[in-house]
């Protein structure tokens, strides 16, 4: 991670240098809370404690990712629940009639809902989707207007009249090795999903470029023979990705920045 945060900031610096602008580097959990603090509200950890101090009757975000390890409420986690309000909600309205359809049918044969025509994932993701209803979902559009607002304006907000580019990791760390998914996977779906949410909850482009990559992810201790002097001679090394956010419409702006990248040789290993 600090591999990470590293070249990002090699990056910004390197931008910085080609457009003569000054880099600023900021915390976007802070940022969030001070400049939208009741999505804070949304957040898993708080609808949680809502529910718990209503004797359970609290009306938390239907079906919310994992919470962040934080105990404290999340605005990235808050946002991330908006998002996923509205993409059940949505999922309901194009797949809900054809879903009870199907419930309906199977419920005539004298059986459950046959998983040949949907699939067990998406059947729990509609069964979860069926719950968020259409006043939540308003809830949840109208916080995404204000969040959409307060990210455009924020990167457009400079003294030179100009737009900024918020550079960050694509995903927070690396994915889990083999046979981890299981244990870590919902974690780091999660974790990720905030990452995403920016753009994905913010209708901004985000330009996704490699920047390399680092480490040697092989013990090769573990081997012997020819596999282990194979791994020595050439051992595989996890990839570095940074995305680059721009204010809505500034895709090509965007592009123009991964190019830049890409001739001034910052694509580079570790």
């Amino acid at each position: 991670l600090e591999q990470l945060k590293e070249k990002t900031r090699a990056a910004a610096a390197a931008l910085s240098d080609a457009y003569g602008a000054p880099v600023e580097h900021i915390s976007v959990e802070a940022w969030l809370r001070e400049q939208l603090p009741d999505i804070l509200l949304w957040s898993p950890t708080a609808t949680a404690s809502a529910a718990t101090k209503n004797g359970g009757c609290g009306s938390p975000s239907p079906s919310p990712p994992s919470p962040s390890p934080s105990s404290s409420p999340s605005a990235l986690a808050g946002a991330t629940a908006v998002m996923r309000t509205l993409l059940m909600y949505e999922s309901w309205q194009a797949l809900g009639r054809f879903y009870e359809g199907e419930e309906q049918r199977q419920h005539r044969r004298g059986g459950k809902l046959s998983h040949d025509t949907i699939g067990l994932d998406v059947a729990e993701r509609l069964q979860a989707s069926r719950a968020v209803g259409s006043i939540r979902a308003s809830e949840a559009a109208e916080m995404k207007r204000r969040f959409v607002r307060v990210v455009h304006d924020t990167l457009l907000e400079l003294d030179d009249g100009g737009s900024a580019l918020l550079l960050m990791p694509t995903i927070p760390g690396v994915p889990p090795a083999a046979g981890l998914e299981n244990i870590v996977g919902a974690e780091i779906r999660a974790a990720t999903f905030e990452l995403l949410t920016m753009s994905g909850l913010g209708s901004t482009p985000q330009a996704v470029c490699p920047l390399g990559s680092f480490g040697n992810v092989t013990d090769s201790s573990k081997l012997g023979g020819e596999e282990r002097r194979t791994a020595e001679a050439n051992p595989p090394r996890l990839p570095l990705s940074l995305s680059i956010v721009g204010p809505r419409y500034s895709d090509v702006e965007c592009c123009r920045a991964v190019a830049f990248m890409a001739r001034s040789g910052a694509f580079r290993s570790y």
